[in-house]
């Protein structure tokens, strides 16, 4: 079960090599479970694969997204995904909360391994009737990362959006030769986001600080290396160094020790350093604007008396 993500269609194992006397034999010694009619899951199968299979809808938008590794945006509803002529009973869907997540199946074992996959919250989840164009691509559970993304453009914010387009080419969600298809789906008065898409951005804030920077007329460039300092989320005007800290790669006592010894040799270095947390894209962004538009103006004048970023 470990190659269809733990939940198949009974016809879809048989489609793999089992024989119907197998499956059948596995499900009477509990090794499997017929969920619903038609319907085979193991043990390892998680609440919410469950509660998709018995809806009669697949896991899709950002809830199939993370299980890619894919930023998945700030909520935690499940989200399901339904052909448009279908008609899902959501009120079959019972609310039980994760404990663990499958990883989809197509995720590489080693980076399967070290995922922390968030898990949906156990209220009624949140569903869309939408097309399948990318059907070869899904499971019978699961809709494919190219048509998941697709929904979770037109289902998120702006900028959410265009921080799951960078995390998806980002975690080889999808190939950039896959992303026209893509964008080709989606309607005209949203294809610009297009144009702001970067693949090198290592997480969904980060994505979400540059391109708020970049609106406001900001040069800013993603993944910088300093000699000495190592490499840096993004370097503003080629003068400040901003670190946009999410909590799976800054929530322990030894990363936040090297956050902040990075920091210090960076400003001893005469890099300024602007750091934030996702709690500073709220009600606190106007003091990270403020704090950063301040450091370039001082590094501007401080670059006509020293040179160049880091000189002497």
């Amino acid at each position: 079960m470990n190659d269809v993500g733990q939940v198949a269609r009974r016809r879809t194992l048989v489609e793999r090599g089992l024989t119907t006397t197998q499956i059948r034999s596995a499900v009477a010694s509990g090794l499997l479970t017929e969920l619903k009619r038609g319907w085979i899951v193991s043990s390892l199968a998680d609440a919410d694969q469950r509660r998709a299979v018995e809806a009669g809808a697949k896991i899709g938008c950002v809830s199939a997204l993370r299980r890619w590794g894919v930023w998945s945006g700030d909520g935690n509803a499940l989200h399901l995904h339904a052909r448009p002529s279908s008609h899902p009973d959501l009120a079959a869907t019972r609310p039980v909360a994760n404990v663990r997540v499958v990883a989809h199946p197509g995720v590489p074992a080693a980076k399967a391994s070290k995922l922390e996959i968030r898990p949906c919250e156990p209220g009624m989840p949140t569903l869309r009737w939408r097309r399948q164009d990318f059907p070869e691509r899904s499971l019978d559970w699961i809709v494919s990362p190219h048509d998941a993304l697709a929904q979770a453009i037109l289902c998120q914010s702006e900028e959410q959006a265009l921080a799951c387009i960078d995390s998806a080419l980002h975690e080889h969600a999808i190939s950039h030769a896959d992303w026209p298809r893509i964008l080709s789906t989606l309607p005209e008065r949203i294809r610009y986001l297009d144009r702001w898409k970067d693949a090198r951005a290592g997480s969904g804030n980060e994505s979400r600080v540059r391109f708020r920077l970049q609106r406001l007329g900001l040069d800013v460039e993603l993944q910088v290396y300093i000699p000495g300092v190592g490499w840096v989320d993004m370097l503003v005007e080629d003068l400040v160094a901003v670190e946009a800290d999410g909590d799976q790669f800054h929530s322990t006592r030894a990363q936040r020790a090297t956050d902040r010894a990075r920091t210090l040799t960076a400003m001893a270095l005469g890099v300024p350093t602007v750091r934030l947390g996702s709690e500073h894209l709220g009600d606190d962004w106007p003091l990270v604007v403020a704090a950063l538009l301040q450091q370039l103006a001082d590094a501007r004048i401080l670059r006509e008396h020293r040179g160049p970023l880091g000189g002497g």
